[in-house]
């Protein structure tokens, strides 16, 4: 197989014929262009060839003839195609029937974390000594841990015999019953994000949603070596409290840990017990104790237990010595915290210039100090005082690394790179890290105060507090994890990826975010790039708030526009979008997820100008007045509580709405206006125009004036169509009280076209749709239970469900497990699933 490039054919001719051709216009060298076209295709066709002779590099269409030569039996296409299921076809068969390998095909086949248990396993067995046998252990009932483990896929208790047939919890732990537990959420982690302040009386106390929605808390799974079984730590699920509790540093990112290690002088010996202090008075723990300051960067030793020196180490990386204090206040040292080191005009910055504190509008320190925010991970410079040379950095013996200067007016301060964050949980107050130690695990629906010196983490409400007269005087940021179905209505995901293997990402939200500057809308020129538009950036050392990007737009006369915000920020502003016949997008960078914690309003506009938002998350309403052409909102969330979150106003004379992959609150636009809404979670809609839905929950009603098209949602709450002469609904749920034009294999018609009168009621009822969640905040909000009726959860134009998630092909990815399951399961063995 050669991959040389192909040669040109209109270059191999004679000089004196391209020298004619170019004397008659050219018509030789177009000719040989068709003609070259045509025989590119040929080679990339003859070169496939060779490709197809393997399973990692053929063709779509050759996997299946692959897979017929090693007996494998095709699955149901899902997003994860059957390349892989092909290729490792002789690797599951040679560990058949092990629950290592069951517990690996399941992973495989679904895309799910799966956890396969042998209940048989765990019956109570009187064990002969001379064959000891690693079944279930006696409870402990003392043990926190084993209890709370009980009852999941992971506790290791004993159980007698349950003869009752297997099902969601019960009839498990009998002989012949294999259970396969897997996790339809995803994790996503948003890093450095800002956490939102409860209002007084409660201001010490902090969401981890932008939005103050109940967010609990996920852990980030960690990798899993091939062939093993899956553990707690493997799989995406909530972070368990009682775990929580009894070690917060498994969930804490340990690089903003310090460990305290005393010196001879010489060498440093293992790190000591710590304990947190408030050293501003300099004070001294008691004997045999160490204490630390997290917040200021002090280290203090109890009298007489002075040692000659004291390093920081943090990640288990190389002790950096800390500095001793004058005396009397010998036994205070001070230390940087991450060992952050600070250089610039030649010489490094001594460790009493540094200020923690909040600079998230980048605030200057007072003279003679260097602001410093951990958090955000900024540096700033007092006034008169900036660096005349490049700012470098490092942390810990790291090499060290160029600091990135912020953008005017805000040039006095520089950003910094933080350390891989190796978990997933990171809060940082008033700029300082805090440590593992201070962290409480402790319930906060009635917003209590943790002990002093402790920060108070609700991991089920995703909560923090802080004691009293140790409140943050500035922000909080956290990093945190978070659970979810599917990437779905903004977060820091990849909008950029296709749902299905092999399909293409083309919208026109997704066509701004990937060409930037050369985006242009131009139908007839699609690929005309317009050397007048703007590419602006906000966070990351450009414009520190949106609206002063939008400033900037409208200095230079409003042409077409691009803001992008690169961090994960909550902008605390409103923001007017006052067009003139250009196109403006507001977008989050690709896997970025930033909050906007205000109303958008957009205004202007001679029935020409564009909007497109991408990728946030909007708290207040969205306001579209004006008179747009177009408003495009994809992968955001928009004010998911409100009864109107987004309203388009009626001076929108005949504005053309898209609506893709996002949730919103109740959604209203004007007459002659038309809407296409895809796989979207809405809680009203309400629209005098034109109305297209395909693969859509509407948790309440909705009512619209026409529809061409509405093609496998859920509609909760009954449906009005004004105009029912026009128009099809297919393969949905709806109310049977609703009035829309014709339906055609929708529920629960299907279930009571053939029953009497007095049986319909009941059918109705069975099949309306149930979902784990219909509180926005909440991990499964809108997804579908598992003990939804099959005519939902199977009742779509493809067998899948119907709504919003239908592009995950739950279902299919179920069935695929079944199939593979009657192939590799040991003979007579009854297995379950369980999601």
């Amino acid at each position: 197989m050669s991959n040389s490039p192909m040669f040109s054919l209109y270059d191999l001719l004679p000089a004196i014929y391209k020298i004619d051709d170019e004397k008659a216009g050219g018509p030789l060298q177009a000719f040989l262009s068709v003609v070259q076209e045509q025989a590119g295709l040929l080679k990339a066709n003859i070169g496939q060839f060779y490709a197809d002779l393997f399973i990692e590099t053929c063709s779509e269409w050759v996997i299946p003839y692959i897979g017929d030569l090693v007996g494998n039996r095709p699955l149901h296409s899902v997003e994860r195609t059957q390349r892989a299921d092909v290729a490792r076809t002789l690797y599951y068969r040679r560990r058949k029937g092990t629950l290592p390998a069951l517990e690996e095909l399941a992973r495989d086949v679904t895309g799910w974390s799966v956890r396969a248990v042998a209940f048989f396993e765990s019956l109570v067995w009187n064990q002969n000594v001379n064959h000891l046998r690693d079944a279930g252990k006696t409870v402990d009932i003392r043990g926190l841990e084993p209890m709370d483990l009980l009852g999941s896929p992971f506790e290791q208790s004993a159980h007698t015999v349950d003869i009752r047939p297997m099902g969601s919890t019960s009839g498990w732990y009998a002989p012949r019953r294999v259970g396969f537990f897997a996790w339809r959420l995803n994790n996503y982690h948003v890093e450095v994000g800002a956490a939102l302040r409860e209002p007084a009386p409660n201001a010490h106390g902090f969401h981890f949603s932008p939005f103050g929605f109940r967010t609990r808390l996920f852990q980030r799974p960690e990798d899993l070596a091939e062939g093993a079984r899956a553990g707690e730590r493997h799989v995406p699920q909530p972070v368990r409290p009682a775990a929580f509790f009894a070690d917060p540093a498994q969930l804490n990112d340990p690089t903003v840990t310090p460990s305290v290690h005393r010196g001879d002088g010489v060498t440093f010996g293992p790190a000591g017990n710590l304990v947190a202090m408030d050293l501003s008075g300099f004070a001294q723990p008691a004997a045999g104790e160490v204490g630390i300051d997290p917040l200021r960067g002090l280290i203090s030793f109890a009298a007489g237990e002075i040692p000659a020196q004291a390093a920081i180490s943090y990640r288990g990386e190389k002790p950096l010595q800390a500095e001793q204090l004058a005396g009397p206040d010998d036994h205070i040292l001070r230390f940087p915290l991450l060992n952050l080191k600070v250089s610039h005009g030649g010489a490094q910055a001594p460790l009493a210039r540094f200020q923690y504190m909040d600079l998230s509008a980048w605030t200057r320190p007072p003279a003679g100090r260097l602001g410093v925010d951990l958090g955000l991970g900024r540096l700033t410079f007092a006034a008169g005082e900036e660096p005349t040379t490049d700012v470098q950095y490092r942390f810990g013996e790291s090499n060290f690394e160029t600091a990135a200067q912020a953008a005017a007016p805000n040039d006095f301060g520089y950003l910094v790179q933080f350390p891989a964050n190796m978990h997933s949980l990171r809060i940082a107050r008033d700029g300082a890290p805090v440590p593992a130690f201070q962290l409480f695990c402790m319930q906060l629906d009635a917003w209590n105060r943790p002990p002093a010196l402790r920060v108070g983490v609700d991991l089920l409400l995703g909560r923090i507090s802080f004691p009293a007269g140790e409140e943050p005087s500035g922000g909080v940021t956290a990093s945190y994890d978070y659970g979810f179905s599917a990437d779905l209505g903004g977060g820091p995901y990849d909008r950029l990826a296709p749902a299905k293997p092999g399909a293409t990402v083309s919208t026109v939200a997704a066509n701004a975010l990937r060409e930037m500057k050369n985006f242009h809308l131009d139908p007839v020129n699609p690929n005309l790039a317009d050397a007048a538009a703007l590419e602006l950036r906000v966070g990351l050392g450009d414009f520190n708030a949106i609206d002063d990007a939008l400033n900037h737009w409208r200095s230079q006369g409003r042409p077409n526009c691009t803001i992008t915000i690169q961090d994960n920020r909550t902008y605390t502003e409103d923001l007017l979008l006052d067009l003139t016949d250009k196109t403006l997008v507001l977008q989050a960078a690709n896997r970025c997820r930033p909050a906007i914690a205000g109303e958008v309003v957009t205004n202007g506009g001679s029935g020409s100008g564009i909007v497109i938002l991408s990728g946030l998350w909007i708290r207040s309403a969205f306001r579209a007045q004006g008179n747009l052409k177009l408003l495009v909102v994809s992968h955001c969330a928009v004010a998911p509580g409100l009864a109107e979150a987004v309203a388009i106003a009626d001076s929108n004379q005949s504005i053309a709405l898209t609506v893709d992959r996002t949730i919103s609150g109740g959604v209203t636009a004007p007459a002659n206006s038309t809407a296409t809404l895809t796989e979207s979670i809405l809680r009203t809609y309400a629209a005098a125009g034109l109305a297209n839905f395909e693969r859509c929950t509407v948790l309440q009603d909705a009512s619209l004036h026409e529809t061409n098209l509405i093609s496998e949602c859920i509609f909760m709450d009954t449906v009005s169509v004004t105009r029912g002469q026009s128009g099809c609904i297919r393969y949905s749920y709806l109310p049977s009280a609703s009035q829309t034009p014709r339906r055609y294999r929708c529920q629960p018609d299907l279930v009571t076209e053939d029953l009497p009168d007095p049986d319909k009621p009941a059918a109705e009822i069975r099949v309306i749709p149930v979902f784990v969640s219909q509180l926005y905040g909440d991990a499964g909000f809108a997804q579908l239970a598992p003990a939804c009726p099959k005519e939902i959860s199977a009742g779509g134009e493809d067998a899948g469900e119907m709504g919003a998630f239908q592009f995950l092909q739950q279902g299919r990815r179920e069935a695929n497990l079944r199939l593979r399951l009657d192939e590799y399961l040991p003979f007579g063995l009854g297995p379950e699933l369980f999601t």
